[in-house]
């Protein structure tokens, strides 16, 4: 009954007065029997077979098996025939329904030799196929065509109907490959916090394969995978005004392009916009793309958790605490956000960098020390937790706790062999420098100027990825330490 019960809790008002019409109008018994399946369902809510079977007045067993298969495919009847715009995320997969269904029409008329009324609803079909690149639908349309007496009429349309569908077929595994190319690059990639050079090599071999296969084929869900996969190698490469560039592409091609316009499209262009506006510093443009973009993933979504991480880390940026401090707020009440959970621990150490920046560094650590997941992503933001945690310490002059941390942090860094830690390493050099020069900023300077250009500099290997887990960047905060030195004595 779970399957049945589950089903029956997803109708709407108007679904569940649609069945109740259609077995008002069959009087068979044993659509007699299903309709009070039906009605015991949506009253009680039963939980077991034996339970929906006695307030049946049956018995369980192969007849009320059957009787429970039954029901359940009128069910499904009536979504198939109710199904309207309202229950589509976009113009695309109603069109692909509305096609699928003039496809059984047609097929239901030539069953009556009704040859002229099947044609005009396959002509229909057609154009809205073609018009949305449903591919697999054409295959199917022209199948149809090709195998019903009297559509096909002359053995010239015969053989071109043999050609569209190669050609469609040929579409289809191009459409697969460019689908798999893109999945393979991007899957690893999504929720690490530091980036995996391996991947590099990967994306550029399938952005090579991707660009093959838009060269040939002007499929829009082939070049939409192809402009996804180009934003990835150059987000790896860190070749972020490139990116930018593809990323514009791809946002225009979602507009304009009914094949692959939807909501959930449109969001993650803007996703893409706010991240890459981000990357090059232009908190301003990540945070407009980020609120303009904003209504397109549903409420408490991961990708509305991700929006608002960028407004968190530009609005950071910008000194505008009170509108950060909204983020962490809003995605507090997210359902995805669980205590223990490593997306909360994320946003819990985004707000000890608030505390930070706002030189509360009493509650930062505080934070810092209270939650542990972030201990299972070695590599990325378990090192940004232990660089804002040596800040801190330096901060409230907790030195004798500095140098147990600093080679603890070594340790960490020595552990990690496929990502790119070269800021951390420089990091912990001038932090045990600081140690030996009892604190002196002004000395750690002058004997490490090429160390502190890089870190400023930010290029290659030692870019700051504000999307990372270097939130505080350190250069910054060292040249404002600079300019009012911490000594220990």
């Amino acid at each position: 009954m779970k399957k049945i019960t589950q089903l029956i809790q997803t109708f709407s008002p108007n679904e569940i007065n649609s069945l109740r019409k259609y077995y008002a109008i069959n009087s068979r018994q044993d659509s007699i029997l299903r309709n009070k399946l039906f009605e015991i369902v949506v009253e009680n809510n039963p939980k077991s077979d034996k339970e929906a079977a006695e307030k049946l007045g049956t018995k369980t067993g192969a007849a009320f098996s059957m009787l429970k298969k039954r029901f359940y495919q009128d069910a499904l009847k009536i979504l198939f025939w109710g199904e309207g715009s309202k229950r589509f995320k976009s113009k695309f997969y109603e069109s692909r329904y509305r096609v699928r269904m003039m496809i059984m029409e047609a097929d239901i008329l030539l069953d009556r030799q009704l040859i002229t009324s099947a044609r005009e609803v396959l002509v229909k079909a057609e154009r809205i196929a073609d018009k949305y690149e449903l591919t697999e639908e054409l295959l199917l349309l022209k199948d149809l065509k090709q195998t019903r007496r009297g559509l096909s009429r002359t053995l010239p349309k015969y053989h071109q109907l043999t050609k569209d569908k190669i050609t469609h077929i040929n579409d289809i595994k191009d459409k697969i490959l460019a689908f798999d190319y893109h999945r393979q690059i991007t899957m690893p990639n999504i929720y690490n916090a530091n980036k995996d050079l391996t991947y590099i090599e990967k994306s550029k071999e399938a952005n090579i394969l991707l660009k093959e296969l838009v060269d040939r084929n002007p499929n829009a869900n082939i070049l939409s995978s192809y402009l996804k996969s180009q934003i990835v190698y150059y987000h790896l490469t860190s070749d972020y005004m490139e990116c930018l560039n593809v990323a514009l592409q791809y946002a225009e091609l979602i507009r304009t392009s009914p094949a692959v316009h939807s909501k959930d499209a449109m969001g993650s262009a803007g996703l893409y916009l706010s991240n890459i506006n981000l990357q090059i510093y232009n908190f301003s443009e990540s945070i407009k793309y980020a609120n303009d973009y904003m209504h397109y993933f549903y409420n408490g979504s991961p990708n509305q958790e991700a929006l608002h991480e960028n407004l968190f880390v530009c609005y950071l940026m910008l000194k505008d605490y009170s509108n950060a401090y909204k983020q962490i707020e809003i995605v507090s009440k997210f359902k995805i956000v669980k205590p223990g959970n490593l997306i909360f621990s994320r946003w819990v150490f985004y707000r000890a960098n608030l505390d930070f920046a706002q030189k509360n560094f009493n509650e930062a650590l505080e934070l810092l020390q209270k939650q542990t997941m972030l201990t299972k992503d070695k590599s990325g933001y378990w090192v940004g937790y232990k660089i804002l945690e040596m800040l801190c310490i330096i901060e409230l002059k907790n030195y004798d706790w500095l140098e147990y941390r600093t080679e603890t942090f070594r340790k960490l860094l020595s552990k990690v062999k496929t990502k790119n830690v070269a800021r951390p390493k420089i990091i912990l050099h001038l932090l045990k420098a600081l140690i030996k020069e009892n604190y002196n900023f002004e000395t750690v300077t002058k004997k490490n100027k090429m160390e502190i250009r890089l870190l400023s500099d930010a290029i290659g290997d030692y870019r700051w990825d504000p999307d990372g887990y270097e939130i505080i960047r350190f250069d910054t905060w060292w040249m404002e330490k600079l300019k009012k030195p911490v000594r220990k004595n």
